[in-house]
């Protein structure tokens, strides 16, 4: 299935691709993440894991979210402050 990527996160835009990946159907934020951080060889820190939110669908989403084909998944960086 095709899932649609937008990495907005500043530390992740400059290393993944964002776009159109290709998954397993049964394919979670997770493995989407995996996917596209096998693509580049580059290995996400669990500290930059930590503070990472998903927009899949405009509604939040976790790390185990399911995935199905034609969504849109978006990555940003959590934003501190008050």
């Amino acid at each position: 299935m095709k899932i649609d990527v937008k990495f907005s996160s500043s530390e992740l835009a400059e290393k993944l691709r964002s776009g159109e990946y290709d998954v397993p159907d049964d394919c979670t934020v997770d493995g989407l993440i995996d996917t596209a951080s096998h693509e580049t060889g580059f290995k996400i820190s669990d500290e930059l894991k930590d503070n990472l939110v998903f927009l899949y669908n405009n509604r939040h989403a976790a790390w185990d979210t399911p995935l199905s084909g034609g969504g849109k998944l978006r990555v940003l960086h959590k934003v501190l402050g008050g």
